[in-house]
């Protein structure tokens, strides 16, 4: 038992001393630094041309060997991305010092790139990257080739136009909710880059209070020609709206370098939220009262007696009579009036017929008697 609890421990401390051991012997990384991180070449029409430095430094400890090329750029959501694609005219115009460079360990290098103002070079802004990409020996067994780039700008002064639209402004507002993000679409419409500059303000009614406001592309991200850029802002509340009220929602945007802002104003309708609990309870007890007022009682019902049908019966009856002064003529008979009918109940219509006496002895004595 105690041997085992000694190899045991014995074990724990060599694998203590051989931790910091392998840690100390590892190799110390190290990296390639690039400044500056864009080339911009202005060419006006006395220009032939442009030169730029670029200084690199190697801080690993072995030497490194970097192959420089031209591609082309493209832009996705603001960022600039390097293409094979590259116009052969600007391609013409772009030269380097050196295509092929190696570095030493913990030492520095410079590269020159040069823009040529032809003639064939049309006006406005040329855009291409510089793609930096590391050589591996056949001996390394990595097999990542690592790579570098950064973006070239080209203007030719002589025809620039600088144009920057804004068609499309979106936001998340409703008629109970204040806007909160608002997204702005910008189109630029020139043949220069630019970088789109942009304040959003929510104004009130009286267009004099500032709601909220907001500021677009903060991270400064250029807009080539003929692309677009879609920029989010949030908006930061800086007082509230207690009343309804109809809101101006204000843009103001320019191109960077340009002092001639432009502004887009919408108007929007806005209600307060706690006005719909508001007209909810009134319209509440507005039907509570109205209910009351209108609630059907059930009345009791009497029934009164049917009265007896009537029988018409006439009093008279209609005769004809015969005139006696003349002869026979039954052309000239009176007809004697026929008294008005007069309805009797049929309760009153059965009379009580008094009865006869009956005849008897006495009776007949007695009628004699009288008669005599």
């Amino acid at each position: 038992m105690l041997n085992r609890t000694a190899k045991f421990v014995v074990a724990v401390l060599v694998l203590s001393l051989s931790v910091p051991l392998a840690a100390s012997a590892a190799p110390k990384e190290g990296t390639i630094n690039v400044t500056p991180g864009q080339l911009n070449f202005t060419l006006a029409k006395q220009d032939t041309e442009q030169t730029a430095t670029l200084h690199l430094t190697n801080s690993y400890d072995a030497p490194i060997t970097l192959v420089a090329q031209f591609k082309g750029i493209d832009e996705n959501a603001g960022l600039l991305v390097p293409v094979d694609r590259l116009d052969p005219t600007f391609a013409a115009s772009l030269n380097l010092s050196q295509t092929d460079l190696t570095i030493d360990a913990h030492s520095e290098q410079n590269l020159t790139v040069q823009a040529n103002n032809l003639p064939s070079l049309s006006p406005g802004g040329h855009y291409a990257s510089l793609v930096l990409t590391q050589l591996v020996n056949d001996n390394q067994r990595s097999s990542l080739r690592a790579s570098l780039s950064l973006s070239i700008f080209v203007i030719k002064t002589e025809g620039e136009r600088v144009s920057l639209d804004l068609p499309k402004i979106t936001t998340n507002a409703l008629i109970f909710r204040l806007p909160t993000v608002t997204s702005l679409n910008f189109v630029n419409t020139g043949n220069v880059h630019v970088v789109p500059r942009a304040v959003v303000n929510l104004l009130g009614s009286n267009g004099e209070t500032i709601l909220s406001q907001g500021v677009a592309n903060a991270a400064s991200l250029p807009l080539l020609p003929d692309n677009s850029l879609i920029s989010t802002v949030a908006m930061s509340q800086t007082h509230h709206a207690w009343l309804p009220q109809r809101v101006q929602l204000q843009v103001v945007y320019r191109a960077n370098g340009v002092n001639d802002p432009r502004i887009i104003t919408r108007k929007l309708w806005y209600i307060p939220p706690f006005y719909i609990i508001l007209a909810v309870g009134l319209a509440y007890i507005a039907f509570r009262k109205r209910h009351r007022v209108l609630r059907v009682v059930t009345p009791t019902l009497t029934v009164k007696a049917k009265k007896p049908p009537l029988i018409i019966r006439p009093t008279t009856f209609t005769r004809i009579i015969p005139v006696k002064d003349g002869p026979e003529d039954t052309s000239k008979l009176s007809i004697a009036k026929m008294p008005r009918l007069k309805s009797v109940p049929k309760s009153k219509s059965r009379r009580k017929l008094k009865k006869r006496p009956k005849i008897t002895k006495k009776n007949k004595a007695s009628n004699t008697e009288a008669k005599a």
